[in-house]
């Protein structure tokens, strides 16, 4: 399943990694990651076996600099990325957020992820 391959991904480059939002208490650098849409392959004779999944990814830090980092360090190890059924992953678009904390005291930065990947 994508999900999982994603997540595993996610962990590589910090261990909290959470599908659509963080447990209460967390802290330090996480990552909260969506499915934003799916576009799937389709032949005259029926689907192709292919989809592109979007997906957003939150990357949260407690400095603006360690925000940035961490987002940049997200794109680097999924930027071109290839593994089992993920044919091929790129970052569409990179969404600073500003240098103001939310309520909590983390700073925001979102990565767009489009990920072609083969369907069983």
């Amino acid at each position: 399943m994508l999900e999982e391959l994603l997540t595993t991904k996610l962990k590589t480059v910090t261990p909290q990694a959470f599908p659509l939002k963080a447990p209460e208490k967390v802290t330090g650098a996480h990552l909260i990651y969506q499915r934003t849409g799916t576009a799937r392959e389709t032949h005259l004779d029926g689907p192709g076996g292919i989809a592109v999944v979007n997906f957003r990814v939150d990357c949260y830090q407690t400095s603006y600099s360690k925000t940035n980092a961490l987002a940049d360090a997200l794109r680097a190890s999924c930027d071109g990325w290839r593994e089992g059924d993920v044919l091929y992953c790129s970052v569409d678009n990179d969404i600073d957020f500003g240098a103001e904390p939310d309520a909590d005291g983390y700073y925001r930065r979102s990565l767009e992820l489009r990920v072609t990947y083969r369907e069983s």
